[in-house]
């Protein structure tokens, strides 16, 4: 394992992630030596994450991995369901 000063660490998730003044930027400010790459899109869920990983862990070779999920709609998106009678025109709209 690393020393702390030279921790690698990638965060990956959907828009909480990649907010400014998210949990990331207050990590940053609690753990100034570790590396942070925020690797957040939003919009994404595992899917898409398992996806993006395999690249991005090629490219930062983190020592610790966060992945972030917001358990309101994760677990309910995972499929992108399509379904007019259910959801906004907009969400629709943007699975389709």
């Amino acid at each position: 394992m690393k020393e702390q000063a030279e921790r690698e660490v990638l965060v990956m998730g959907d828009s909480f992630t990649t907010s400014d003044k998210g949990y990331v930027d207050q990590l940053r400010t609690r753990f100034p030596s570790w590396n942070l790459a925020n690797g957040g899109v939003p919009g994404t869920g595992v899917i898409e994450a398992s996806y993006m990983a395999g690249r991005r862990f090629d490219e930062r070779k983190p020592d610790t991995f966060v992945y972030q999920i917001y358990l309101g709609n994760e677990l309910f998106d995972i499929t992108r369901p399509v379904h007019w009678g259910e959801l906004g025109m907009f969400r629709n709209l943007y699975w389709w």
